[in-house]
């Protein structure tokens, strides 16, 4: 990723900017997140459903 990052191709700008947690931080929070490898089941109390998380964005539509 550094190499790609010091030469980008000709036209292309970059710019980064710091993480906003440390790799710890991280780590920890999955800790409470995932439990012998399965998710935690997560409720809201306004809801009867069960609150999944996953590594992926759910699209969401604006209303009108």
């Amino acid at each position: 990723m550094q190499r790609i990052l010091e030469q980008p191709p000709t036209g292309v700008t970059i710019s980064a900017v710091p993480a906003r947690y440390s790799k710890a931080e991280l780590r920890l929070a999955g800790g409470k997140l995932i439990k012998d490898g399965k998710p935690v089941t997560l409720r809201v109390p306004s809801t009867s459903e069960a609150i999944r998380i996953t590594g992926r964005v759910q699209p969401t539509t604006a209303a009108p």
